[in-house]
């Protein structure tokens, strides 16, 4: 019996449902004091969980399909990996993954970051 697309499908909804479950951003113990937002940052080991996950579930499938070529079956592994992705990502709202988006390339959280008039040596 061919075990790797079942267990290739329940890797991959596995990976899906705890991204949707638990969304891989964390609330910091700090806020922005002019706009009053409380800030996030991602849970880099969740998130890698989630994605492993997700890239495993979807090669198990595409090892036990029988496709015409290579080109086809990475073209499918690319698509469905891309796709789990998408989701987990678009349901949590990452856009600190995109720092274009957001204008900052920084990554530590902005409550961090020095003061206006304040210059830390070690932080440039």
């Amino acid at each position: 019996m061919n075990w790797k697309k079942p267990m290739g499908l329940v890797l991959y909804l596995m990976g899906i449902g705890l991204g949707i479950a638990r969304p891989p951003l964390e609330r910091l113990a700090c806020m922005a004091i002019p706009s009053g937002k409380v800030l996030t940052r991602v849970n880099v080991p969740l998130l890698t969980v989630e994605l492993a996950l997700i890239m495993l579930g979807s090669l198990l499938i595409g090892l036990s399909h029988d496709f015409k070529n290579t080109h086809r079956r990475n073209g499918w592994l690319a698509v469905s990996s891309g796709l789990g992705t998408a989701i987990i990502a678009g349901y949590a709202g990452i856009e600190s993954l995109f720092p274009l988006w957001r204008g900052s390339g920084h990554s530590r959280p902005r409550c961090l970051q020095p003061r206006e008039g304040h210059s830390w040596r070690w932080w440039r």
